[in-house]
C-alpha cells in the first residue's frame, strides 16, 4: 500500500465512523478523532514531536500508515509481534521535513489488507499567556530593554518557535532576519537554550526571549510615562504564526551602558485580544 493515494471520502462515506473516547491523549493531550467499531487503536497522544498510537492489546497489526490531508501517505512503520505501541516522528529542524495541519487518518493493515482506521486532527494553535520586561541577569540595558513572552500551544499538535518580531517599538525587529530559518530557533532566541525545548507540544507552555531587545534606544528621554504602541508577531514552525498588539509605558530611571539606553520600568498592556497571521 506504500505510495498509493488513500481516499478519505471511503472512510467517511461507510457510515462507520463512531467516536472513540480512549483516542484523547493520555493526559488529555494531544490529537482526537474518530474510529471503526471495535477499532485497532485505542489511543493516541503527542509527545514532543512525536504522535504516539497505542493499539488493542490482541491486534494482529503488521504495518500502520499515517495518511496525510491531501491522501498521500505521510509515514508508516512496521509492527512487530506483541508491540502494542507505535510513534510516528511530525517534524525534525530541517526544511520541509514536517506535517502539514489538517485531518489525518491512521490505516492498521495486514498482509495488504486494511484491518481498521481512524481520523485525527493535527494542528497546532499558539496563545500568548504573558508578555513582561525581562527581569533576569544583570541590571542592563540589554536585559531591562527585552520581554519575556510566554506561549502556550492550545491546538492539537506540536510546534516550535523560531523567532520574536516587534513592530513599533524603538528597536524594531518586526521580521525574522536572513540567517535565522525556521530550522534554527537559537540564532534568534536568548531563551530556551536548547532547541528541543523550542518545542510546544499541546497544552504544554514555553518563554521565550529574542535576542534583540525592543525597548533599547538611544539620545532620547523615553522614561517620563512615554506610552509606545507596538505589536508582537510570534513566529511558528508549523501553522500559523501569532499576532498581538499592545501599549508599553516607560517610566522609571534611565539605565545606560556605552551608547545604549532603556527605562527601568516597562508595563505592558494587552490592546488587542487576539490574531494571527499566516
Amino acid at each position: 500500500m506504500t505510495g498509493e493515494q488513500y481516499s478519505r471520502r471511503r472512510f467517511l462515506k461507510s457510515g462507520l465512523a463512531v467516536t472513540v473516547a480512549g483516542l484523547a491523549g493520555c493526559s488529555g493531550t494531544g490529537a482526537t478523532g474518530t474510529a471503526t467499531p471495535e477499532s485497532i487503536f485505542q489511543e493516541t497522544s503527542v509527545l514532543r514531536n512525536s504522535l504516539r498510537v497505542t493499539l488493542r492489546e490482541d491486534h494482529d497489526v503488521s504495518k500502520v500508515n499515517l495518511i496525510a490531508p491531501d491522501g498521500s501517505e505521510f509515514h508508516s512503520t512496521g509492527v512487530e509481534t506483541g508491540v502494542t505501541t507505535v510513534k510516528f516522528n511530525l517534524f525534525d529542524f530541517y526544511p520541509g521535513q514536517h506535517y502539514s495541519p489538517g485531518e489525518y487518518e491512521l490505516i492498521a493493515v495486514r498482509d495488504g489488507k486494511e484491518l481498521s482506521s481512524t481520523s485525527l486532527n493535527l494542528q497546532p494553535d499558539l496563545r500568548l499567556t504573558s508578555i513582561e520586561q525581562y527581569s533576569g541577569g544583570t541590571d542592563s540595558p540589554q536585559n531591562r530593554a527585552n520581554l519575556l513572552v510566554t506561549v502556550e500551544n492550545v491546538g492539537t499538535a506540536p510546534t516550535w518557535v523560531y523567532y520574536l518580531g516587534y513592530s513599533g517599538t524603538p528597536n524594531a525587529t518586526h521580521t525574522p532576519q536572513e540567517g535565522h530559518p525556521k530550522d534554527s530557533p537559537l540564532k534568534a532566541l536568548e531563551m530556551p537554550k536548547s532547541k528541543e525545548e523550542t518545542i510546544l507540544a499541546p497544552s504544554e507552555t514555553q518563554s521565550f526571549l529574542g535576542r534583540w531587545p525592543p525597548f533599547q534606544f538611544s539620545g532620547e528621554e523615553h522614561c517620563r510615562e512615554m506610552t509606545i504602541e507596538f505589536g508582537l508577531t510570534v513566529y511558528s514552525g508549523i501553522g500559523d504564526n501569532l499576532t498581538r498588539q499592545h501599549r508599553a509605558t516607560l517610566s522609571g530611571e534611565k539605565i545606560q551602558e556605552l551608547y545604549r539606553e532603556t527605562c527601568s520600568e516597562i508595563s505592558i498592556e494587552t490592546t488587542e485580544k487576539r490574531g494571527t497571521d499566516g
